[in-house]
């Protein structure tokens, strides 16, 4: 995910955006670092120092690492193009307007306020107060705000990082796979097969248009959703979810198949594999049923395919991340023969983290 932390000298962005990189384990983009290595002054309106932060910003998000960006993004064009990065790299974007509504306590920090970089020029009162009002254009997205003469930092990281936390999505995949107006079965057209990978009772394929319903009735379902921090998905987020499952197999060679059974062509959930956004660099084996689907062993049955198949993909370590208080997503993992290696808490849910033994 892009975070963008925009507004006025002074409100505390830089301090904000530094402990959410930090709990993010992402990298903070400042574009006031760009500038004084430049020799610019904030407000010169050379935007040199914007054009370095994408770099950085588009290499960090297309590694399927998280990008802190840290900007007053005065003018419509600057905010615009952060939009444009999102969107080009596939990935989703958290816009933050940080104010400081107390102008006192505004300008006691900016008049205290000193350089922490080498040639960094911190703005005075008077040019910060000399500024046109920081405001939106009436047409553009909604932003969540965050009042530092109201809150705490610690308390702002939290939620923030909750919101971060709570997006569906992975790890990065081209914006145009994750497209609204994206058609399964572009697979076809270059003449590859639908079903991935066969067992006794199922299918497990390609996404299909059809596939989008039943997988939207599932991903509402409160008992199916109990354990993934993100709660019940609406129709937008579930047929969003469902593009980037298909869409691992365009940018891996592997995926989250669309799982079939056998008897009646019902459509059941997904089973395969993927990279997790919190550990990009670890292949997952993952699966989430339709509740009509529990009790029968078809999890156990995709999940050991899948493990069957991950050596002949080039993988010789295959991970799984389970909240702690899913017993039953933990009994199909140790039926898979993966053995607990850590214990962790993600945006404060206790996971254990399992894996294939070399």
């Amino acid at each position: 995910m892009l975070v963008v932390l925009s507004g006025l000298p002074g409100v505390g962005k830089t301090t904000l955006a530094r402990e959410l990189a930090r709990s993010l384990g992402a990298p903070h983009v400042r574009v006031d670092a760009f500038e004084a290595a430049l020799g610019l002054r904030d407000g010169d309106g050379d935007p040199t120092g914007y054009r370095l932060a994408h770099v950085l910003a588009r290499d960090a998000l297309r590694s399927g690492r998280h990008a802190v960006l840290d900007a007053v993004n005065p003018v419509r064009a600057a905010r615009d193009g952060w939009r444009a990065l999102a969107a080009e790299v596939g990935v989703p974007l958290l816009e933050v307007d940080v104010t400081c509504s107390d102008p006192a306590v505004h300008e006691r920090r900016v008049r205290e306020r000193t350089a922490d970089l080498p040639g960094h020029v911190v703005p005075t009162w008077e040019s910060v107060t000399a500024r046109p009002a920081w405001q939106r254009d009436a047409d553009e997205p909604p932003a969540v705000v965050v009042d530092t003469a109201t809150t705490t930092v610690a308390r702002a990281v939290a939620d923030l990082r909750a919101r971060v936390d709570a997006h569906p999505e992975q790890v990065v995949v081209p914006a145009s796979l994750l497209a609204p107006g994206h058609r399964f079965g572009s697979w076809a057209a270059r003449g590859e097969p639908e079903v991935v990978l066969e067992t006794e009772r199922l299918l497990l394929r390609r996404w299909r248009e059809a596939d989008l319903e039943p997988f939207a009735a599932m991903n509402a379902d409160p008992q199916v959703m109990e354990h993934f921090a993100s709660g019940p998905l609406d129709r937008e987020a579930s047929d969003g979810l469902a593009r980037y499952a298909d869409a691992c197999f365009e940018v891996h060679g592997y995926g989250l198949a669309a799982v079939e059974r056998k008897d009646d062509g019902a459509f059941l959930g997904f089973c395969g594999l993927g990279r997790h956004r919190r550990r990009p660099d670890a292949v997952e084996v993952g699966w989430r049923l339709a509740r009509s689907a529990w009790g029968h062993g078809y999890a156990t049955e995709a999940g050991r395919a899948w493990l069957t198949a991950a050596p002949g993909s080039g993988l010789e370590r295959v991970a799984c991340f389970v909240a702690t208080s899913n017993g039953r997503s933990l009994a199909v993992a140790r039926r898979l023969g993966l053995e607990v290696v850590e214990e962790d808490v993600w945006a404060g849910q206790p996971v254990t983290v399992l894996a294939t033994q070399p």
